[in-house]
């Protein structure tokens, strides 16, 4: 009578505490046992005791929220348009007239708002980007910190929402704002020293920006996902449209990150980051992505970017990937997957959509009926 029976044992496991890496992370011995084992990239110390610190802090605790990727629209590119993806992309040289934009690398200090930092950048370059460089503005880290409450669920300083973000620039709208130690934009980054996010202010806290706070407002039309690890989509999405939001897990070594393609050797798990993803190439057979990081230009040799393993999902960076753009138009080569599983296609000049599929059915009961 037993013969079919089937036993479920569940085993409840306590979490483990590793958000603190080896003390020694910056120690000689650590950085030449890294450096031996001759992988794809070099370690060494580019920061200090206190900028590690720092670090480490503003990584503790639960970080980054997770992302409701269910709620999310998915935008799919039809790859068979895209045969002749390059071996390498990189944002900064392809839309020149925003280099400056795509280029710059902020800090975020104690303030655990990566996801405030990687989102305001990708919403500054693709705002520059889709205005062909008329329009070039920091989007206001501070203002998503402070003021988007969807974006955490305890303060900006400690947690946040990649997905919030973006949908809180296509509902509320973000106010710019220069990096920290500037007096520029309507709202600049004042909360780098500090674990706690300063109160909402509707209005500018620049005492010299000439612009009121809702006429600085800038708003996106669409917030979307990329399928989740499919590489080719995250490249089309980056070569038409520009920079994407995505997720990471830090490890104890990439803080001793300075050059190459990093991938984990050493150390445990500290937390979850998030990086602004602006291309792609190949070093010496081994396949990244180029990321902008948000510690400052100082961190490693390429002045704040660093290049990930990319192809296998390496720390989950190809798990969450999201962005949005100034416009709603989709062109004939994309497809935007609703969460109610409604497809939206690209729209032709008549209004109508353009459905091949559809229009096909249609002409063959159409011609059925005509001979009947």
């Amino acid at each position: 009578m037993f013969q079919n029976l089937v036993v479920i044992i569940i085993i409840t496991i306590e979490p483990v505490n590793l958000a603190v890496p080896p003390n020694n992370v910056l120690s000689k011995e650590f950085i030449e046992k890294i450096n031996k084992m001759n992988s794809s990239w070099r370690a060494g110390k580019t920061i200090s005791e206190d900028t590690l610190n720092q670090i480490l802090e503003g990584l503790s605790g639960n970080q980054v929220e997770p992302v409701e990727l269910e709620v999310m629209s998915t935008l799919n590119h039809r790859t068979k348009f895209f045969q002749d993806i390059p071996d390498s992309f990189d944002a900064r040289e392809n839309w020149p007239q925003c280099k400056d934009i795509i280029g710059t690398i902020t800090a975020q200090g104690l303030c655990s708002s990566c996801w405030a930092h990687a989102s305001a950048r990708v919403i500054s370059d693709r705002i520059c980007i889709e205005s062909k460089g008329t329009t070039k503005v920091n989007i206001s880290v501070e203002d998503l910190v402070t003021c988007c409450k969807t974006c955490t669920s305890t303060n900006g300083c400690q947690s946040g929402k990649i997905d919030k973000a973006i949908e809180y620039w296509v509902s509320k709208g973000v106010v710019t704002g220069g990096l920290q130690d500037t007096n520029i934009g309507c709202k600049p980054i004042t909360s780098i020293n500090t674990r706690t996010a300063p109160p909402c202010k509707q209005t500018c806290t620049n005492s010299n920006y000439q612009i009121h706070y809702n006429n600085d407002k800038h708003f996106g039309k669409s917030s979307y996902r990329v399928d989740s690890k499919d590489i080719v989509q995250m490249q089309i999405e980056i070569m038409m449209h520009g920079p994407v939001v995505s997720n990471f897990d830090v490890m104890g070594d990439f803080m001793t990150y300075q050059e190459g393609v990093y991938r984990h050797l050493l150390g445990n798990f500290i937390g979850v980051h998030t990086f602004r993803i602006l291309g792609w190439g190949v070093e010496n057979g081994t396949n990244y992505w180029l990321a902008a990081n948000s510690w400052g230009p100082t961190f490693g040799k390429l002045g704040g970017f660093v290049k990930i393993l990319r192809g296998v999902n390496h720390l989950n960076i190809e798990s969450t990937v999201l962005t949005g753009r100034v416009s709603a138009k989709l062109n004939a080569r994309e497809i935007l997957i609703t969460p109610d599983n409604g497809t939206m296609f690209p729209r032709t000049t008549d209004g109508c959509r353009r459905n091949s599929g559809f229009l096909l059915i249609n002409f063959v009961v159409f011609t059925m009926m005509s001979f009947a």
